[in-house]
């Protein structure tokens, strides 16, 4: 391995989260502007994939091996839960109240919209989750703790209360339900330890997709 592949590995994390947050900063909060951000990082993420040969060679050893089927199974079966940790406190207004950060938010469901709302979705489950993953339970862990951020594994990673407990807390602080968010956090942090950082990726991707169904289906828009 070349003495310089973790700084490249670290920036390949770090670069799509980065680019996600610098535009939704510059643009304006619509979902013209969310399908752009999810077209721009999301054309970054595939072209890294292609382009980044640890990457690429991790993806490849990792669908050939045993550990796909347990990332599988850990992935889905929290992201479900996630998803009704997320959710459920909606019902209090106590919780409301006091653990939600600023408005509701709100988006335009007319019948013109629908091909952005799909974007939405697409976006939030297909582009960020994979990226906040690569950032968070990837770089930020891994750098906390001291361990090489460079490698794309997807094995597990080892525990570090002090990686878990930042990585969890600034996660939180990323979202406006930052109670739910904190929990959420630390169980893809749980994940990630026990079955690898793919476990951890798709049980985010779980979380956002059923999110987004639930969304579209009840017009639940506050949670977008």
């Amino acid at each position: 391995m070349s003495a310089g592949f973790p700084r490249v590995g670290t920036l390949a994390a770090i670069a799509p989260f980065a680019l996600w947050m610098a535009l939704m900063l510059a643009l304006p909060s619509s979902l013209e502007a969310y399908a752009l951000r999810t077209a721009v990082v999301g054309f970054l993420v595939v072209a890294l994939v292609i382009g980044f040969c640890p990457w690429r060679q991790a993806i490849c050893d990792f669908f050939s091996t045993r550990r796909f089927f347990a990332a599988l199974g850990w992935g889905f079966s929290t992201g479900i839960v996630a998803f009704f940790i997320w959710v459920l406190p909606e019902q209090s207004e106590w919780y409301r109240r006091f653990f939600i950060i600023g408005p509701a938010q709100s988006v335009d469901a007319s019948l013109g919209s629908r091909w952005l709302l799909t974007v939405k979705v697409i976006g939030s489950a297909f582009v960020i989750a994979p990226v906040e993953e690569l950032f968070y339970r990837h770089f930020l862990y891994r750098f906390v703790s001291d361990t090489t951020v460079g490698r794309s594994s997807t094995r597990p990673i080892r525990f570090d209360l002090s990686a878990f407990l930042w990585t969890t807390l600034l996660f939180a602080a990323g979202h406006n339900r930052f109670l739910v968010a904190a929990i959420v956090g630390a169980a893809y942090c749980l994940v990630a330890v026990r079955a690898g950082l793919a476990a951890a990726i798709v049980a985010h991707i779980t979380t956002n997709l059923i999110l987004g169904f639930y969304v579209l289906e009840f017009a639940q828009w506050q949670f977008w």
